[in-house]
């Protein structure tokens, strides 16, 4: 089951969390999903919000409650395909339009995952 990471942030927000930042990397077991993380400070105390996602999956944006993440998801969008809600169809902001794998990041770490298993 989605956990409604919308709903978890205004959580957050309302017990005085500070969003510090956004982090994703493939699935190292499976190769197959994204795993993305939000990390946040509570008192003085590490909070996160992590979920998998599919790579044509389109994820609930947390950019209403912490305008700040919206750095992080659109590089998340451009590095790995996945798709966070609430954004236009717009010009890439990191990569050139032409050229290249789609995302970039996903290819790399698919192969370090493949290599992996090889050995």
């Amino acid at each position: 089951m989605r956990i409604n990471l919308l709903d978890k942030a205004k959580k957050l927000k309302n017990l005085g969390a500070r969003y510090i930042t956004t982090v994703a990397y493939l699935n190292p077991d499976t190769g197959d999903k994204v795993v993305v993380t939000h990390l946040f400070d509570l008192n003085g105390k590490l909070e996160e919000l992590t979920y998998e996602a599919e790579f044509s999956e389109t994820l609930e944006s947390i950019k209403e409650v912490y305008p700040a993440v919206e750095w992080s998801e659109r590089e998340i969008m451009e590095l790995y395909g996945i798709e966070f809600s609430g954004y236009p169809e717009e010009e890439k902001n990191l990569l050139l339009s032409s050229g290249g794998h789609p995302f970039p990041l996903l290819e790399v770490e698919k192969q370090k995952v493949s290599r992996k298993r090889h050995e």
